[in-house]
């Protein structure tokens, strides 16, 4: 049994139509949940902000001096140093943000100064061992 052409587009339409039907509600937008302002209240804290204090930003004058003297990759204990007479002007003049801010780059700065250095001075300890060690071997003639 054949079914007459007329009808076989109306099938074919039908059966398109319901598959593009099927893909708008699959790629449909879903309609955005509208929250109360009592509702956003638990949904987000509210961050509280203490004021910032002149004694609680940190200088860092010690630590890069210390490792400025034992040579830790010296561009950023010298930097360091700069920065922390900065911090020290920018407190006297009650800019606490911006001292704030330096001292954390200055902490950063200080931070991989010391990683960097304490990495280097370790390999050259091994290698002066190293070569002290293989001198004495090669002198004994063991090597």
């Amino acid at each position: 049994m054949q079914i007459p052409p007329q009808n076989q587009t109306n099938i074919a339409s039908s059966a398109t139509l319901s598959d593009e039907e099927k893909q708008r509600k699959r790629f449909q937008q879903s309609p955005k949940k509208q929250t109360t302002t009592s509702q956003r209240k638990y949904l987000q804290p509210t961050p509280q902000t203490q004021p910032l204090i002149a004694s609680d930003i940190k200088e860092h004058f010690i630590w890069s001096l210390v490792l400025t003297i034992l040579c830790f990759f010296l561009i950023g204990p010298i930097f360091s140093l700069f920065y922390s007479r900065q911090i020290r002007r920018m407190k006297q003049n009650e800019d606490l943000k911006n001292a704030q801010i330096l001292s954390h780059k200055s902490s950063v700065i200080l931070m991989i100064s010391t990683i960097l250095g304490a990495v280097i001075w370790v390999a050259v300890l091994f290698c002066s061992v190293g070569l002290l060690l293989f001198g004495k071997l090669k002198d004994s003639n063991i090597i």
